[in-house]
């Protein structure tokens, strides 16, 4: 194992490694995730830092919430977070909090990604579950000792070009180790340094070299001046420079004592690689005391009491109550009066009984979201998704698909449909436009013939986003970390002047499609053949490209999002259960009754 200094100097290789690694593909998933929802970010020990910078990244650049937070914290709390993406940052991934943390987000039906050093074949346990979507990061040419090093700066790079890879160099500007610190570590700093700052009380405290405290520089006018006069001749001030925050930091170190020990370290930029550049500056900390200490930082002696502390089985004190089906078409679990709760309540049960009292002609499905995770879409459906359609099919029941794609799905269902089948399978590509029999020969789509591709020429010369057309439809998908609320705004802004468009919002793409296609249509045209249907989607929510199919009616499921709609467009299963899994749910309560096919859907009990 490399000793420590050792593991220093290969932070820039490690850092290259990690830039020339990233592919389009891994950011371009991870930017679907976080821009969807609000979001925690999950870090223990070393890799909380990197959950403090994505936090602050995430914020700076889509406008959403996010929060920094501990494994235990998270599951303290997550019950009464609305959905949120769930980022759990582990080089590892074989701390069992990791894996607890990621079972209790599935439970109240939050997003989980997994960024980590190992493959998603290789995991198993509460990290195995299919939902759980894993961005394995570029090979490293070392690992790392007991401090990481090398995995902690190549997860923070890699958030970092999710959100602004424009604005990282090919070099990073590491600053030179500092030396003949004192014993205590008053630590100010900026947004920009605020992941830093968190990486020197990881590593001084984890080995006992220092006490650190941490302050921005305005919270530490606010008392801390106190403590340090008392303790300055025992504290070297450790402050984090940004060009944002430079003047505030100038003016605040040019009041403090002249015998104060003040050291700074600095960034070249405001960027995302501003921040890289003072974290893996921060790194070198623990080199300042080590040797006085006679601690080698890479391998220190682990105390027996530590590894019973850290194999803890603590899993049973935290058992997660996932939401049930009111709970989640409220959107919040708590402070809802009661008489609003009632009302869903009410309108729940009905909703049920008349499911199950409804003769069953068919399915109208949405594909991304639905039968496959957006994450997956390039994939097949899982094998038990496939067999729980397919038995639909052979009771005789016919299915539409009112989907956003094209000719790919027609080729891909004939890949795992038999074709004995085809007959009772429809497709309403690009979003209703172009309806096409999977039996029949595959025919040429329509052209999408308007302004709209000159409209959105702003997006790709910006690098903001790809702009794709394919028949007559017109997919935006982003390039950087933006809001799927503000790209759809944005979206409908530059196509306002350009006549009969419909903009809708998937879980990966803001689709331009003309006024009169919508999902909605090809519900209508099934029912027209074949009598009222089940619609079923995952984006059912006001601006969702499921809202149209989900809102027309009562026979309506979510997988996921839904409207407050109390009359339609429920969830069937508690938020423990989405997208493809809850789908299946709902194909396998499909039967025949007195030769008549039918849903039989069991009422969800109030967890409450």
């Amino acid at each position: 194992m490399a000793r420590y200094f050792e593991e220093l100097a290969q932070l820039q290789q490690a850092y290259s490694a990690t830039i020339a690694g990233l592919s389009d593909a891994l950011l371009a998933d991870l930017r679907t995730a976080v821009a969807r929802r609000d979001v925690y970010f999950v870090g223990s020990g070393g890799t909380l830092p990197v959950a403090e910078l994505a936090a602050s990244l995430h914020q700076r650049y889509t406008g959403m919430l996010a929060r920094a937070t501990t494994p235990l914290r998270f599951m303290e709390t997550s019950r009464f977070a609305r959905e949120a993406t769930v980022v759990l940052f582990s080089a590892r991934a074989r701390h069992p909090d990791t894996g607890i943390a990621a079972a209790h987000a599935r439970a109240y039906g939050h997003r989980v990604v997994l960024v980590t050093q190992r493959l998603k074949e290789d995991l198993t346990g509460d990290l195995g579950d299919e939902s759980l979507s894993v961005l394995t990061l570029p090979r490293l040419p070392q690992g790392d000792g007991f401090l990481a090093t090398s995995s902690v700066l190549a997860m923070a790079t890699t958030i970092a070009a999710a959100y602004a890879r424009e604005t990282l160099n090919d070099h990073l500007e590491i600053a030179p180790p500092l030396t003949q610190l004192r014993e205590r570590l008053l630590v100010l700093h900026g947004e920009a340094g605020r992941a830093a700052a968190h990486d020197i009380e990881v590593r001084v405290s984890e080995l006992g070299l220092a006490d650190a405290q941490l302050a921005d520089y305005r919270n530490f006018a606010h008392g801390r001046h106190v403590g340090l006069q008392r303790r300055l001749d025992s504290t070297s001030v450790i402050a984090l420079i940004s060009p944002a925050d430079s003047a505030l930091a100038e003016r605040t170190l040019a009041s403090l004592p002249e015998i104060a020990d003040v050291r700074e370290i600095r960034a070249g930029s405001d960027t995302p690689a501003g921040a890289l550049e003072l974290l893996a500056s921060a790194m070198s900390l623990p080199l300042a005391f080590a040797k006085v200490a006679g601690v080698e930082p890479s391998r220190p002696k682990v105390p027996a009491f530590g590894r019973a502390l850290y194999h803890l089985p603590y899993k049973r004190m935290y058992s997660p109550v996932p939401r049930n089906p009111i709970d989640r078409k409220l959107g919040e679990p708590f402070g809802v009066p009661k008489a609003l709760f009632e009302l869903y309540r009410t309108a729940y049960t009905d909703w049920i009984a008349t499911v199950n009292e409804t003769p069953l002609n068919g399915f109208v499905l949405d594909y991304d979201g639905t039968l496959v995770r957006t994450p997956d879409r390039f994939e097949l459906p899982t094998a038990e998704v496939r067999t729980a359609l397919i038995n639909v099919l052979e009771l005789g029941v016919p299915i539409a698909f009112a989907t956003g794609r094209g000719a790919s799905l027609y080729k891909g269902l004939r890949e795992w449909i038999p074709q004995r089948l085809w007959g009772r399978v429809l497709l309403g590509l690009h979003t209703g436009a172009w309806f096409q029999e999977l039996a029949a020969d595959l025919e040429t789509p329509p052209e999408f013939e308007s302004k709209t591709l000159a409209a959105l020429r702003v997006l790709v010369e910006s690098g903001t986003a790809d702009v794709v057309p394919t028949g007559r439809q017109v997919s935006v998908r982003p390039k950087v970390a933006i809001g799927r609320d503000r790209l759809r705004d944005l979206v409908t802004s530059l196509t306002a002047n350009v006549v009969a468009v419909r903009v809708e919002s998937s879980a990966h793409s803001v689709d331009v499609t003309e006024a009169g296609a919508q999902k909605k249509s090809v519900l209508e045209y099934f029912e027209r053949r074949h009598g009222p249907a089940f619609a079923i989607g995952d984006q059912g929510d006001i601006g969702g490209n499921d809202f149209s199919l989900l809102a027309a009616t009562a026979l309506s499921i979510s997988v996921d999002e839904c409207s407050s709609d109390p009359t339609r467009c429920w969830n069937i299963t508690d938020s423990s259960i989405t997208g493809p899994e809850a789908l299946a749910v709902a194909l396998r309560a499909a039967v025949v009754r007195r030769g008549r096919f039918a849903l039989r859907l069991k009422p969800v009990l109030d967890h409450r």
